[in-house]
């Protein structure tokens, strides 16, 4: 089914912080039983304030300015100096990262360019290379309506034997969670078979909190069921370690490829007191801060975030109004495809 590229903006940042957020709240592997869903994104500020200082700042330079992004991201982080470094968490600079893949989505030989120099700047995401570029290209893909799970898996692990190649005059071995990846979705091979074999790769150790596993995990579950988001988001909550991270790249994954309107109703439902905004789907934008750095404790609504990031694509934002006239809003929106209903 096609979607609107708005709806696919939309779906990717919510369903990252949907997934980050269930699998914070998820109860220990083995627990019977499901958690309620956590749907209170404000609790984790300190991630949904990266996921808004990196689009502020694309949204504000028009494009990614390195130093102003990078700035942007580590006041988000860090706005106390007073009280020390605090270690990036991987969940955060994949939250840092996504804006920057949305907004280059069209560009096939740019947005891999700015995502190994992000990932370069974010310690946490440093050692990933074929991780991130499959998220990048799956998102990518997703956004412009290309992305086939059976031909995107080939091409997964035709790029990880090129990104992780060794140094010129090297021997090194291909990447062995790319090609396991690979064998266990043509093998339809069931979750528990999954779990064990990819967080078991490369050495990884129980309980550890290496972000490798994690894409591999998150690809799994998300290539092997691309048409529910529900079952991509939870089945990662059932292994032992960064089940946050998991959740947030299987969130993102699932989400540009269904778009909001795939993502459940009672998924999307905010409390409606506190945040209203969770759930405005009209053309109008609730502006968030537009000063350099934006509060990272404040309340990110991220479906309005998502239309201020596609506004800003798209050429029609003006930071002097932080508003759109309608009338701008809609010569755009005759260009895009929608399918009546769509959100």
């Amino acid at each position: 089914m096609r979607y609107s590229l708005l709806s696919r903006f939309r779906g990717a940042l919510l369903g990252a912080a949907l997934g980050a957020n269930q699998g914070a709240s998820a109860p220990p592997p083995g627990r019977v039983g499901h958690s309620r869903l956590n749907l209170e994104l404000s609790r984790h500020s300190s991630w949904a304030g990266m996921a808004a200082a990196s689009a502020e700042s694309l949204i504000r330079c028009g494009g990614f300015d390195v130093e102003d992004w990078h700035q942007s991201c580590v006041m988000a982080w860090q706005p106390d100096a007073t009280r020390g470094e605090a270690e990036l968490t991987p969940v955060a600079a994949l939250m840092a990262i996504l804006p920057l893949v949305l907004f280059y989505h069209e560009e096939d030989l740019i947005w891999p360019e700015h995502l190994w120099q992000a990932s370069s700047l974010l310690s946490p995401l440093g050692g990933c290379s074929w991780e991130l570029w499959a998220f990048g290209y799956a998102i990518a893909q997703s956004l412009q309506e290309k992305l086939q799970p059976a031909i995107a898996i080939v091409n997964i692990q035709k790029m990880a034997k090129i990104v992780s190649s060794p140094p010129a005059g090297q021997d090194g071995a291909p990447p062995v969670a790319a090609a396991k990846l690979a064998d266990l979705l043509a093998e339809k091979a069931s979750l528990e078979m999954a779990v064990t074999e990819l967080t078991g790769l490369s050495g990884e150790r129980p309980g550890s909190q290496s972000p490798n596993g994690a894409f591999a995990l998150a690809l799994y579950c998300f290539l092997s069921t691309p048409e529910d988001f529900g079952l991509s988001v939870v089945s990662p909550m059932r292994i032992a370690s960064h089940r946050e991270l998991t959740g947030a790249i299987a969130g993102a994954l699932s989400g540009a490829y269904n778009g909001i309107a795939g993502i459940p109703m009672s998924w999307q439902m905010c409390e409606p007191q506190r945040h209203r905004g969770c759930l405005d789907s009209s053309m109008s934008f609730m502006p968030l801060s537009i000063s350099p750095i934006p509060p990272p404790t404040a309340s990110v609504s991220f479906l309005p975030l998502a239309s201020r990031l596609f506004a800003a694509w798209a050429g029609i934002y003006d930071l002097n109004r932080q508003n759109i006239d309608r009338a701008d809003w809609s010569k755009v929106m005759s260009h895009l495809s929608f399918v009546p209903g769509d959100k």
